[in-house]
């Protein structure tokens, strides 16, 4: 139950010497004021009785009108505790303002606002676009926080599902950002934790085979000599690098510059477009003598090794537009390695996604320990990477089935 009182803010004194008088609200231990609108000298105010002292003028009808508002205060919260069993005391202070509540939406942008310097530019594009996902269920830019509860996430997830045909992988992926918003909904105390609806659902998730190319079909395409003109030989070369360069991503590799490589030691160091990171990795003997193929002593430091995405322009460019290019010439690349992979009868689309995969595959089956893959991958956590181990073992278990009497 809320406890209401008055606290006269003496802190607050004006020049006049008049003080606010506030309701205080403690609802789970935490505190909240709202302002009754009323000014009072501290010599005018009993704080043990709650009430306007005789030198107050019109003493007796102040209080009158003070003990209506606390009373009404009183009512309220009653019928918002009815309505709702965990009331935070942001929640009562709006409700005795007339206020409806947190409005999800305007919070959400809100909290995009704060996280703009602190999440890259990939993230924040992709978590807005599961948003926008979310704002086409919901149909109601008015949907309260408190709104967003069980009943409705696991309509979302039918929705999800049936209408956009989404697997688990993706029904879970949409929960991060709506996670997110609700977590810092909590920290802000404006949403009671025990409210918290993720933590009661359950996603089932079919298990999903990570692709990726045995050395006999690597082979095959890194001797592929097909007429893709020029770019789609670096597109090649880009894949092949990443094998070797421990399956750095597209975004990476698109924008890696002359002065993040030390090629004598074979050294790579830069920021990680996914994670804003600073990584450090060695390079296999494959991606050093890419790397020979593409470097002249006239390249400028700051150019791209790879003429994937346009310097000047990637430069000039905003981070969103920066983030376009990128993704304009992921799309392209990918085009040029599906014709490629059809060509060479791989029984899988080739990506350039698939490149990362095959590194770690081939690091693990070649002895290198799970946690250095790990840390060349860039991997938060090492769970990440024992899925490869676990595409191994799978590999040997079907070899094993196949070969051995």
């Amino acid at each position: 139950m809320a406890t209401l009182k008055f606290i006269l803010k003496t802190q607050r004194e004006d020049k006049a010497g008049h003080s606010p008088l506030y309701i205080r609200v403690i609802q789970n231990r935490k505190t909240k004021f709202i302002s009754t609108g009323i000014k009072l000298k501290a010599s005018q105010w009993d704080q043990d009785a709650q009430k306007v002292r005789k030198n107050y003028p019109n003493s007796t009808r102040m209080n009158v009108i003070l003990a209506q508002k606390i009373a009404d205060a009183g009512m309220m919260v009653l019928e918002e505790e009815k309505k709702t069993k965990n009331l935070t005391a942001n929640e009562i202070k709006k409700a005795l303002k007339g206020e409806d509540g947190l409005k999800f939406f305007p919070y959400k942008d809100k909290v995009f606002g704060r996280l703009e310097n602190t999440l890259s530019v990939n993230t924040m594009y992709n978590y807005k676009q599961l948003l926008k996902k979310f704002s086409e269920f919901a149909d109601n830019q008015e949907l309260l926080m408190k709104e967003v509860d069980v009943a409705l996430i696991k309509d979302y997830m039918n929705y999800l599902v049936s209408e956009r045909k989404n697997s688990g992988i993706s029904v879970k992926t949409c929960m991060i950002p709506l996670a997110m918003i609700y977590n810092s909904a909590i920290a802000d105390g404006l949403v009671d934790k025990n409210l918290y609806p993720f933590d009661k659902i359950k996603i089932k998730i079919k298990e999903h085979k990570r692709k990726f190319l045995n050395v006999e079909q690597f082979e095959k395409f890194k001797n592929y000599d097909g007429q893709h003109g020029r770019r789609g030989r670096v597109f090649k070369d880009m894949f092949v690098f990443a094998v070797s360069a421990g399956g750095l991503r597209f975004s990476d590799i698109a924008c890696l510059r002359w002065e993040e490589i030390n090629l004598t030691e074979g050294i790579i160091e830069r920021k990680i477009n996914k994670t804003g990171r600073t990584h450090r990795l060695k390079i296999g003997t494959t991606a050093i003598e890419i790397l020979k193929k593409y470097w002249n002593e006239s390249n400028n430091k700051l150019s791209f090794v790879f003429p994937a995405v346009s310097v000047a322009k990637f430069d000039r460019a905003s981070p969103e537009d920066r983030r376009k290019l990128i993704a304009n010439a992921n799309v392209l690349c990918n085009i040029h390695l599906r014709t490629i992979g059809k060509n060479l009868e791989f029984p899988f689309n080739l990506h350039f996604h698939l490149s990362r995969h095959t590194f770690a595959t081939f690091a693990l089956n070649n002895g290198m320990r799970i946690e250095y893959v790990s840390k060349l991958m860039d991997h938060t956590k090492i769970s990440t990477t024992q899925i490869y181990a676990k595409v191994m073992n799978d590999e040997l278990d079907k070899a094993v089935d196949e070969f051995v009497i």
